[in-house]
């Protein structure tokens, strides 16, 4: 189940405020692999006396745009222990699984933390969270198969400045993974209960509601699918808190926004999302590789660490041509197979009667003119 790339990083004991038990839990990062578990005492966290306000202070500091950041970014890669960790790990790990449970790192972007090269976590792992290790194992184990399909974006915005950023970012989607845009009352939560999901495998929210959006669609079967949330209010949302009632209705994993991106942002990063997807890459492969398109851009950071995947991000959604495209497709390739073969024969012919035309022996000798 926990192959020989993936490693589980478990950060357990810390505390958001005042601790009223009189011996707490040390601060502590536990990391699993195939192999062998590892623990690595987090003495610096223990001494913070607000981590839930220390996240927040970093997270301010990386939307404002400016490389406040970085030097956060470094501390907290030290003080989460992650350079003692990542080092023992065997060297062909290169999946990370993040549990932060309920405790004030579950706002932290962990894409963000910076090495002593100053590389980013992104850049050297594929990541992924989960609510806990018990979670996590239960998705891999009980969650539904993963199934080929469309796409299902959903567009339902109340402003037109807004409805046009959405729909430019739905376009883009659509033209990277094939499917279908649902605009209006088609998208509210009561008129998605009406479709047949099925047909399915992956659902676009570019909703302007809020977090709370999921719980609006409490009943319907994700089961075995992708859902795509990104945000758009302004405050930073859980990735936790989001995901989980999409995990509830049977999702296999969700790719959740913690903070908006630019209009123009948001349709470049989530196309190259979905093209990954489109390629047979999994969820984690595809969101790592549409960090490092973003980075490789001069994208703002604030733009490729505010994405993260929750759930099984090794699974695989595959796009599903419908019959007629699928029929186009392959009348297609069998026409541009056809041409290839009678433009070689032809050439083939060519060249042999070139050669017999001229080494033919029986051919007469034409006399010369005087």
């Amino acid at each position: 189940m926990l192959g020989p790339d993936r490693a589980i990083l478990v950060f357990a004991g810390l505390r958001d405020g005042p601790e009223l038990l009189l011996e707490p839990e040390p601060a502590a990062l536990t990391v699993i692999t195939a192999s062998e578990e590892r623990r690595y005492p987090l003495a610096r966290l223990d001494e913070e006396p607000d981590l839930a306000s220390s996240v927040a202070l970093f997270v301010d500091a990386l939307r404002r745009r400016r490389g406040e950041d970085a030097s956060e970014a470094r501390r907290w890669h030290r003080d989460l222990g992650l350079d003692p960790a990542l080092r023992d790990l065997p060297s062909a790990v290169n999946r990370l699984v993040l549990v932060t449970e309920d405790g004030p790192l579950s706002g932290l972007p962990f894409s963000r933390l910076l090495d002593d090269s100053g590389e980013p976590l992104a850049a050297r792992y594929a990541l992924s969270a989960a609510p806990s290790t018990a979670a996590w194992l239960r998705l891999m184990t009980e969650g539904a198969s993963t199934r080929p399909g469309a796409v299902l974006a959903v567009v339902d915005a109340p402003a037109p400045a807004l409805d046009a950023a959405l729909n430019a970012e739905a376009e883009a989607v659509r033209r990277r993974f094939a499917g279908r845009i649902v605009r209006g009352d088609d998208a509210k939560p009561s008129a998605l209960r009406e479709l047949a999901l099925e047909r399915f495998t992956a659902v676009h929210l570019g909703s302007a509601q809020g977090p709370g959006f999921g719980a609006g669609l409490e009943g319907l079967d994700l089961s075995g699918m992708l859902v795509v949330r990104p945000a758009r209010d302004g405050a930073p949302v859980s990735p936790k808190a989001v995901a989980e009632p999409f995990l509830r209705a049977g999702a296999a994993a969700v790719v959740v926004g913690r903070w908006p991106m630019a209009p123009d942002e948001a349709p470049r990063f989530y196309g190259d999302l979905y093209a990954g997807l489109a390629a047979g890459q999994d969820v984690e492969r595809s969101l790592q590789s549409a960090q490092q398109k973003s980075r490789r851009r001069g994208d703002a950071a604030a733009v490729w660490a505010s994405v993260v995947a929750v759930g099984r991000g090794g699974a695989v959604f595959e796009p599903l041509l419908p019959p007629l495209e699928r029929w186009l497709l392959r009348i297609l390739s069998g026409l541009v197979v056809a041409a290839m073969a009678v433009a070689g024969l032809a050439f083939w012919a060519t060249a042999l009667q070139g050669r017999m035309t001229l080494h033919n022996p029986w051919r007469p000798k034409r006399p010369r003119r005087r």
